[in-house]
């Protein structure tokens, strides 16, 4: 009877702690100004799936919505508990079912962006609010703050002060669907990347991405990626705002895919050359943020 017993008491003490620790992550992201480690949300729900399986995940993360949502602000802290335990959810019954690295991510990524318009769409139904739009209002105010500091300083001519913050302005709102798109992928990079660590400490390794250095993308994508390189640009070419503003996404979605090539590519010879471990990452930091 102890050893029939013994699964289910596993999963009820497993479950309890990863619920408080959701309910943790959640909550202290909403008060403290750290709020990208509510980002990590999914991790422990993705450990209790792929050890207990999708009804457990779903159990437990409904448990710690509804607990964020008593401990903070009750519409808040529920509905972004839920949307990133969705996410969790998909990411560990990928894992569970066997898939690759790689199509977990797909799964992930795919699951981040249908709940993302999901919540906005839910947010602008109950409240009226369009959250890009009050975003984009965010980032306009911004430039203008920081605008006026560099006229005061004389860093920069009031004319073309304007040209930038039009540009900026432009920019964020054209490239928005593939700024979501990367940013839903490296969130489900991360999570996927510490659900791994857990894991392993737990007893399960699962397998993953190999080292960055071995990153390469694969022999099918070289002619693809030269026609979508040109499809890209000949989208520029045309007259139609639509066209351009999907070639302008498509090219940051291939300058990104290629950029993080050439970056483990670097890497690699970084590392053939024996660079030490302090220096090469002086140089990706530098790389990345130039």
């Amino acid at each position: 009877m102890r050893r029939a017993g013994r699964p289910d008491t596993l999963l009820l003490v497993e479950g309890a702690l990863l619920a408080a620790i959701t309910v943790i992550l959640a909550t202290v992201g909403l008060y403290l100004p750290i709020g990208y480690l509510s980002l990590v949300i999914p991790v422990p729900i993705i450990v209790l799936v792929y050890r207990h399986g999708l009804e457990a995940g779903i159990l437990v993360s409904v448990v710690a919505a509804l607990l964020t949502g008593v401990l903070s602000h009750v519409l808040q802290g529920t509905v972004m508990v839920l949307a990133l335990a969705a996410v969790g959810l998909a990411i560990g019954e990928a894992m569970r079912g066997q898939l690759t690295p790689g199509q977990v991510v797909a799964v992930g990524t795919a699951a981040s962006l249908v709940v993302t318009l999901l919540t906005l769409g839910l947010v602008f139904w109950l409240f009226g609010i369009n959250e890009l739009a009050e975003l984009s209002k965010l980032l306009e105010e911004s430039l203008r703050l920081s605008g006026d500091f560099y006229l005061r300083l004389g860093l920069v001519k009031p004319e073309q002060l304007k040209q930038w913050q039009e540009a900026l302005l432009h920019a964020f709102r054209t490239l928005l669907p593939s700024s979501l798109l990367l940013s839903a992928a490296l969130t489900v990079y991360v999570n996927h990347w510490l659900a791994q660590k857990v894991l392993y400490k737990l007893g399960q390794p699962t397998p993953g991405f190999p080292p960055f250095a071995e990153w390469r993308l694969p022999a099918l994508w070289r002619w693809p990626g030269v026609l979508l390189l040109a499809a890209a640009v000949g989208m520029h070419l045309l007259p139609s705002p639509v066209a351009k503003a999907a070639g302008s996404n498509l090219l940051l979605l291939l300058a990104v895919i290629y950029y993080v090539q050439g970056l483990s590519i670097l890497w690699f010879f970084l590392r053939q050359y024996r660079v030490s471990g302090f220096l090469r990452v002086v140089i990706l930091l530098l790389a990345l943020f130039n």
